[in-house]
């Protein structure tokens, strides 16, 4: 050896420390996602209230609730899931009373959340008032090289309608 120069200790490899270095980094590959969305209800149901009976018909009956039900995706077949919702129809009026959304299928490594409902709009007229809602439902997954997510707003009506934007 030259004066002034020392000697880089090298480690010899073994085949051990291979298969280990390569098992933390699966693990690693494996848990760098976000919590995944377990099938079932997302979130708590929401309860409508904007319709009160007018104080002259106490007597009255509540009218009896309609249930309605509409199954939609999430990216592309990441996810299923099922919006129900309920609503009453006093007179020429159709107001929404109670609405939920539950996963019905997702791949595991999906993260899916929920907005609040928005207030109500009427899409009918000033005779005939059609109550409507919106839900925002996004979607994420962080995976090794890529990050993937999205937005859907979802549409739905007390006559039975929906669409999904």
């Amino acid at each position: 050896m030259r004066a002034g120069l020392s000697q880089i200790p090298r480690f010899s490899s073994c085949p051990g420390s291979t298969l280990g270095s390569l098992m933390l980094v699966g693990t690693l590959l494996v848990g760098c996602g976000a919590p995944s969305t377990p099938v079932g209800p997302l979130g708590q149901p929401f309860t409508f209230s904007e319709y009160e009976q007018e104080p002259d018909q106490s007597s009255v009956q509540e009218p009896e609730e309609t249930q309605h039900q509409a199954t939609f995706g999430l990216g592309e077949s990441q996810a299923e899931l099922r919006l129900v919702w309920k609503s009453i129809k006093p007179k020429n009026h159709v107001y929404l009373t109670s609405a939920a959304v539950e996963v019905v299928k997702a791949d595991p490594t999906l993260s899916i959340t929920m907005s609040n409902a928005s207030n109500p709009i009427n899409i009918g007229t000033a005779e005939a008032a059609i109550e409507q809602r919106s839900l925002l439902v996004s979607w994420h997954r962080q995976g090794w090289l890529q990050t993937q997510s999205g937005t859907v707003k979802v549409n739905f009506s007390a006559n039975g309608k929906w669409t999904v934007e």
